[in-house]
């Protein structure tokens, strides 16, 4: 298919270069357009609503609570996966799954990890190697400074390890220097088999910092083995200095090592390229291009936008990963509503923004020039067809607004000039499923202001459900407080999946095997041959992430051909797999 695209191209040796958009944050509550959702998405997708059968949305300690992120694991080690939840002014606290029949989901209230708290982002990982999940708990975000925490499993409860793992001076983990930090990826960044840890800082919120304070800077902190943590953010090549809400740890130029794409609240977006696989040194080269163009080829004369995450997959299942950028407002006179970017990974010739063709930037609204800004996001292969799905959520502190779903219909061949086709995702609007009031919150007023967004398998199916927090600012009073949600998607046809959990040895590879890629080749009846790509990040969306399995669909294939597997060393591994809908542990050989 050839389509008269706009699409901007950057080519820079692979580099991903950002766009100045500024971006509407709108904080309208429209009643959303009930039109039929289009043709191209089958029409039994179904949604159920688990929220207040379940107990994910209880009223904890008498009231909803402030909520901000989430982060899934099985924190209590009996196979199901438990949730972390996170709330600026209220709790930090942990949900464990009770649930022991598919679709039949039941939550309890476990163990309560701070109270008061500016709790804004949450990372969960192995990161001292023993096979439990711990827990970073990054405080602060865009409300004031406060101080970070890091708690270690210990048989299923979890300890405060704050003060015994400090690297240095610089009072991340515990000392008298506060930082305010919004985001938390763990990722290893210099591939030894220790995670690592990269922080977001919202240098708005810090005050007095000068080029002497490094805690400035976002913070990238190395695992040293015995549990402990050293900065290396300056010694890297992470200098610059901006205020980070979310960042994103992905592979963008495809050698093996992780790069990171830094979301700036009031200025440019920033891509480092880890230079790794070049030198067998870890290093960081700033790959930002100095000027953006918009969509129309013209050069804006302020090129910044406002961007609070951005979410990294193989959007279009071609091998390569892409990355969408989600923006938010406000718009000015000058700067028109355009939307998000979704910039599609050309191998060999670089980053195409493809976000107007693909769907993503149609509103579901009754104002067609109303955009809504985000803040919640996330992606994930919610009907297993193999293709990254999206969601978002909206809303600011003075209220909330509709949040959107956009299910992949599947990629399309478009034309681009001077490029030639790009294999380009196409997106039905599906917002009607989820935009919805949760049932038995009727005091609550609607919509709701929806931050983190975790898919994960939390009954054991093998269908990812979607887990998101709702509520506003600590420094508002009751009335921000929200309920919680968790809904799971179903169909009439049902496609096959395997869920893959790799498992390192600690040595060549971390524990959670986080980074770890698998290429899944089927055939359909008629003997057409297919190839799956999926990889495990712990660092995409808004101060949350997805669960700890290579969940990957596989569309209506009949067989499973081959399984291969890189870890985060680049070891590749051939797994025994023969057949689809079944979860496997996979070890190191």
């Amino acid at each position: 298919m050839v389509a008269d695209s706009t699409a901007v191209m950057y080519i820079l040796d692979m580099r991903l270069l950002p766009i100045a958009l500024v971006l509407s944050a709108c904080q309208g509550k429209d009643e959303p357009v009930s039109d039929p959702p289009p043709s191209s998405v089958p029409t039994d997708v179904a949604v159920t609503d688990h929220s207040a059968t379940s107990g994910f949305s209880a009223p904890f300690e008498g009231h909803y609570e402030r909520g901000r992120a989430c982060a899934p694991a099985d924190f209590d080690g009996d196979g199901r996966l438990d949730i972390a939840l996170a709330s600026p002014g209220d709790t930090v606290r942990i949900l464990l799954n009770r649930t022991s029949e598919v679709g039949q989901f039941q939550w309890e209230e476990g163990q309560v990890l701070s109270r008061g708290r500016l709790g804004w982002s949450l990372g969960a990982a192995d990161f001292d190697n023993d096979g439990d999940a711990d827990l970073m708990i990054a405080n602060g975000g865009n409300e004031a400074p406060d101080l970070n925490q890091l708690f270690r499993n210990d048989d299923g409860v979890l300890v405060d390890v704050t003060s015994d793992v400090v690297a240095g001076p610089i009072g991340i983990f515990g000392d008298s220097v506060a930082t305010a930090t919004a985001g938390v990826i763990w990722a290893d960044f210099n591939n030894d088999g220790l995670l690592d840890l990269f922080l977001s800082t919202h240098l708005a919120e810090l005050e007095n910092v000068t080029a002497e304070q490094p805690h400035g800077h976002d913070q990238l902190l190395l695992g040293n083995g015995d549990g402990s943590f050293t900065d290396v953010t300056l010694d890297v090549g992470l200098d610059r200095r901006a205020s980070v809400l979310n960042a994103t740890a992905f592979d963008s130029d495809g050698d093996g090592d992780v790069d990171l794409y830094q979301n700036v609240i009031m200025g440019k977006n920033a891509l480092w390229v880890n230079q790794l696989a070049q030198t067998g040194e870890l290093a960081f080269v700033n790959d930002t291009h100095t000027l953006s163009a918009d969509p129309n080829g013209g050069r804006l004369s302020q090129p910044y936008l406002k961007s609070f995450s951005s979410g990294a997959a193989d959007l279009n299942n071609d091998g390569a990963m892409d990355l969408m950028v989600w923006n938010r407002g406000p718009a000015t006179q000058k700067f028109p509503l355009i939307g998000h970017l979704l910039w599609i990974n050309v191998p060999g010739q670089g980053f195409v923004n493809q976000a107007d063709v693909s769907g993503v930037n149609r509103q579901w609204h009754k104002h067609e020039d109303e955009f809504l800004g985000v803040m919640g996001s996330q992606v994930g292969d919610l009907n297993l067809d193999g293709l990254p799905d999206v969601f978002t959520g909206t809303g600011g502190p003075l209220g909330g607004n509709h949040n959107l779903l956009w299910l992949s219909t599947g990629p399309e061949d478009l034309e681009v000039e001077g490029v030639g086709l790009v294999k380009t995702p196409m997106y039905a609007n599906y917002s009607h499923l989820i935009d919805t009031p949760v049932d038995h919150a009727e005091e609550v007023p609607w919509p709701y202001r929806t931050h983190g967004a975790c898919f994960a398998d939390y009954d054991g199916d093998g269908r990812p459900e979607l887990a998101y927090v709702n509520g506003g600012p600590g420094y508002m009073d009751d009335v921000v407080r929200e309920p919680n949600r968790l809904v799971s998607f179903a169909s009439d046809v049902p496609n096959h999946w395997l869920a893959i959990r790799p498992v390192g040895d600690g040595v060549r590879n971390n524990r959670d095997g986080i980074g770890a890629r698998v290429e899944v080749h089927t055939q359909m009846d008629d003997g057409t041959a297919s190839v799956f790509h999926q990889t495990l990040l712990r660092g995409t969306g808004f101060s949350s992430h997805n669960g700890p399995d290579l969940l990957v669909g596989l569309g209506q294939s009949t067989s499973v051909t081959e399984v291969l597997l890189w870890w985060p060393n680049g070891d590749r591994q051939v797994l025994d797999i023969d057949a689809f809908d079944q979860r496997v542990v996979v070890t190191q050989d």
